[in-house]
């Protein structure tokens, strides 16, 4: 996944489908970057402000992607296996490289040609977090190999659930296996600058 995800819909339809409780304040910009604030979904169902990657003491840039497949190994995410959480998400966005060109696509869930929510699995701490990847899926694979880990909402409930040990949930953490994902290609369109792709 790039660092580019947006959450563009009225905060009642978040409250509805991620089912919380309580308040829920917003960042003002629908699209958020490394470092901004964003909407978090605890395990208590409680909505929290965050901001987006974990510091890194070796590195300028935050650590705001986790590789699903080395996430027990990384000291950097150890403590945080079981402090686990939801980002929800309207899309978010990819860079596919093409010789010297990069062409933006904007990725995202259908319902009835509507962009629908998805809920990212993500780790975070009392004021960070950050967004699991694993490999791709046949539709995002053309654009990159990588792509966040997507949870059906089952999976949603299972990975809050507190009484899940990370070991059990860590099986939720594969490539989205639903037919409904859009991959739409923007004009060209340059990646942002200093930025990995993870």
């Amino acid at each position: 996944m790039c660092s580019r995800f947006e959450l563009d819909a009225k905060t009642s339809k978040i409250k509805q489908r991620f089912d919380v409780s309580g308040e829920l304040t917003r960042p003002h910009n629908t699209e958020t970057k490394p470092t901004d604030m964003a909407v978090v979904i605890e395990p208590s169902r409680v909505v929290r402000l965050l901001s987006w990657g974990f510091p890194a003491t070796w590195d300028a840039k935050p650590l705001y992607n986790a590789r699903a497949e080395t996430l027990s190994e990384k000291p950097s995410f150890q403590p945080f296996l079981e402090h686990r959480c939801i980002v929800p998400a309207t899309l978010f966005l990819e860079w596919r490289k093409d010789g010297k060109s990069s062409y933006r696509n904007r990725i995202f869930l259908t319902d009835q040609d509507q962009p629908a929510f998805m809920g990212f699995a993500g780790l975070m701490s009392d004021t960070h977090f950050t967004i699991i990847t694993c490999a791709a899926n046949q539709i995002m694979a053309p654009v990159h190999g990588r792509m966040p880990v997507i949870l059906s909402r089952s999976a949603e409930t299972a990975w809050l659930d507190p009484g899940v040990t990370f070991n059990n949930a860590a099986r939720l953490l594969k490539p989205y296996e639903g037919n409904d994902l859009c991959v739409m290609e923007d004009a060209v369109d340059p990646p942002p600058q200093g930025e990995l792709f993870l």
